[in-house]
């Protein structure tokens, strides 16, 4: 992760879970094979809409080859981002599925425009966070995949192989190398 604080929680989830021999790095995404310099790995997993924090196309087409790179040959990417395709055309709606969060969180985007949603993350204990995302689109996200070299990429919509493009809260893209 290229947060200290996530590396540190996911350090301390890793523990209560009783794991013991987890390797976990702080790195960016656009210097991976600074930090795993004689690695390759079977499956590169970006979870949690994680990918669309970076803006700028040149830093993901970077992070994407640091990804493809990193990867054994038929080694899988597997990217997850919010179905921005329905909150840029059609407004935000929602089946309240977090995946990741729970039910502890509402989760409603405050703004939209091409260029940034910004997310109200509003918390059972009252508490609130803002986050503002790319909203990089689906078509964007697999030609991106494919232009690094990925061989077959495959998208879900909520996990499912057939969908409409406004349906899904959330579509997994999964690559092969």
């Amino acid at each position: 992760d290229g947060s200290a604080n996530m590396v540190s929680k996911a350090r301390e989830n890793a523990e209560r879970f009783g794991l013991t021999d987890v390797r976990l790095e702080e790195a960016e995404w656009t210097s991976l094979s600074s930090t795993f310099t004689n690695e390759k790995f079977d499956a590169i997993v970006c979870l949690g809409n994680a990918f669309t924090h970076l803006f700028d196309d040149t830093e993901r087409r970077i992070a994407m080859k640091q990804i493809y790179g990193l990867l054994n040959e038929g080694g899988v990417a597997i990217i997850d981002h919010r179905n921005y395709d329905a909150i840029l055309d059609n407004g935000f709606t929602s089946k309240h599925q977090s995946y990741y969060l729970g039910d502890t969180v509402d989760i409603r985007p405050e703004s939209v425009s091409e260029d940034g949603v910004r997310f109200r993350y509003s918390y059972s204990d009252g508490s609130v966070h803002h986050l503002t995302l790319c909203p990089i689109r689906q078509d964007y996200v697999t030609s991106l995949l494919s232009d690094t070299g990925f061989q077959e990429v495959n998208r879900y919509g909520d996990f499912e192989a057939d969908y409409d493009t406004y349906d899904p809260d959330f579509i997994v893209q999964v690559a092969k190398k």
